[in-house]
Order: structure tokens, then sequence, then C-alpha cells
């Protein structure tokens, strides 16, 4: 049974994987670059992403946490833009299922949108996502000793907006993976997104985005406790251009942390991104370790003439 239902997920990432389209898409709150680590990153997390952060990512990397972790992000953009996230994920053991499990919600929020030559009355605009994530290693479903370098796991996606008085609702599926080779410290990570009819909007029928990442992933380790994590996404959404992200991770002492990244869309004409965090991490009594994470973003605009800053804030807890 396991093994049937793996060759069916399979089979739907490669139908999907054929699609290419030009439309227009609804739900662009699915590509939101959001998490502290991974936003320092420029959102390169597809195959470095390995905490409560990557189920947004690949939801294959939550299969690496071992207790239970949770976290609070909260960015505010230009133009008074904020998202809020909420992620919590866990490890799962009981005579049911084995594997890793999480939740997570992306709520957005802007000021009214409003005309002042117009006669009608200013705009509400909102939209949230919410995640139920599942992962585990391949050779849960399929036996054999080379499986277990394979992480696999899956998303389901409920997508609410509401743009004045036309609210819409959508469903999705994201699929991924991560393959490690023994002893090494390379990562590959690969992840359809966002799988799902299209939805209607007023009159139209629109897609989501459906987007293909594929990502590596290197740690370079200096000494004990100061290492260096490198990462390179190519992200392709089928109904519009590219983009090429890498992100970089120095931790130094297991305590205090360096980031920093870039997003260019293969466009060269849409935004693009340069990300710089810092971060720490604090250990009590071996219980409770506590992260605090800050990412500037300035968001680039017609190549580096004009630029709007980015804030992004997130506090984990792992337990």
């Amino acid at each position: 049974m396991k093994a049937k239902l793996l060759i069916i997920l399979i089979a739907v990432l490669a139908a999907a994987s054929n699609l290419h389209a030009v439309a227009t898409t609804v739900g662009d709150i699915l590509d939101v670059v959001v998490g502290g680590r991974a936003a320092g990153m420029a959102g390169a997390y597809t195959a470095a992403g390995n905490d409560v952060e990557s189920a947004i990512y690949n939801p294959a990397g939550i299969e690496e946490i071992t207790k239970k972790q949770i976290q609070y992000m909260y960015w505010i953009s230009y133009a008074d833009v904020g998202v809020n996230n909420v992620s919590y994920a866990q490890p799962l053991e009981n005579f049911i299922v084995d594997g890793n499990v999480a939740l997570s919600g992306v709520y957005r929020n802007m000021p009214l949108i409003s005309n002042e030559n117009a006669v009608d009355q200013p705009v509400n605009y909102y939209d949230f996502v919410l995640d139920g994530t599942y992962a585990n290693k391949l050779s849960y479903f399929l036996p054999g000793e080379f499986y277990k370098n394979f992480n696999v796991g899956m998303n389901l996606k409920i997508i609410y907006e509401n743009i004045g008085i036309y609210p819409l609702t959508a469903y999705a599926v994201d699929l991924g993976t991560q393959f490690t080779p023994p002893d090494s410290n390379f990562r590959l990570g690969a992840v359809i997104q966002n799988l799902g009819f299209p939805v209607k909007v007023i009159n139209d029928q629109e897609p989501l985005p459906l987007t293909l990442r594929a990502g590596a992933s290197y740690k370079i380790e200096f000494q004990k406790n100061n290492q260096l994590l490198i990462d390179v996404d190519y992200i392709q959404d089928f109904y519009d251009s590219g983009q090429i992200a890498i992100g970089f991770e120095e931790m130094m002492a297991k305590m205090f942390y360096i980031r920093a990244g870039y997003d260019q869309n293969m466009d060269f004409k849409s935004a693009s991104y340069i990300s710089l965090g810092l971060g720490i991490s604090i250990s009590q009594f071996q219980i409770a370790t506590f992260s605090v994470n800050y990412d500037y973003r300035p968001v680039l605009w017609n190549g580096f003439t004009l630029f709007d800053s980015t804030h992004v804030l997130s506090l984990e807890i792992q337990i």
C-alpha cells in the first residue's frame, strides 16, 4: 500500500513538470519568502532546509527535525504591507504512522486600497495560506538501505484571498524530496509546489502559481562549531519566468549566525532582492533552545537604481 501511494505521487509530479504556459495566476502569497533563517538566505532553502521553516520551501526538510519546534515571524515591507507566519513541527511516532509533521500559516494584510477620484468605497485586501506537512525517509515506503538517503514530504494547502467583496478559496499540494549522499556534506533537493485546480476569480478561471524548485547545498566545516552553509536554487514558475537564488549562512560557536543571499529574476525586469541577516541561538540547560533572527531585504527595482526596504524578525523555540 505504501509503495502504491508513492508511485501515484511520483506520477503526479512527473505530469506536472511537463506543463508550461503563460497566464495570470492567483494566490501570490504562495511566493512570499518567509522564515527568519530562510529569508536571510534569499529563500534559497530547497536543499538546505532542515527545520520548521523548510515546510514552506520543501516539505521533505522537516524529516531532519528531532525535537518540537515553533516559530513566529513578522515582516513589514514597503507600502505598509505586513506578513505574519506561525509554524510548528514535531516528530510523530504512534501505532498508525511514523514520521514528522508540521503546521504552518502565513497571513498578509495591507492598507485599504482607495482612489481619491473614484466614488467607490475603499477596497479591503488580505490573504492567507495554511499548510499541513508530513515527511519521512523514503525507506519507510520502499525497502532498502539506499532509500534511507532520501527524505520525502508532502504539503496540503488551503489558500484564501479576499479582495473587497470577492473572496476565493483554493486547495493545493506540494511534493518534495531531498537526497544526501552517504558520508557527504552535499545535499540535493527538489519540490513541485501548488498542484491544484484553477480558481474562479469574479468571472474568470485562473491557475495557481505552479512552481518547480530545484537546489543544491554544501556545508563546509572549518571547525566543529564553525561552519559555512551554501545553497543555490533554481525556481521556475510555469506561468512566469524563472529565478536564481543563492544563500549563505556562517555559524560561529554554534551560537551566532551571519546570513546573506541574492534572488535574481531571469527576465531581468522584475524586482530583485538582496538579503542580509543576523541570528543568535541560546540553549538553556539542554531543555530548550531560543533563536532570534533579523533580516534586512532591500527590494531592487529597475536594476539597482531604486529600492524599497523590507525588515524580517523571527523567534524560534526548540524543545
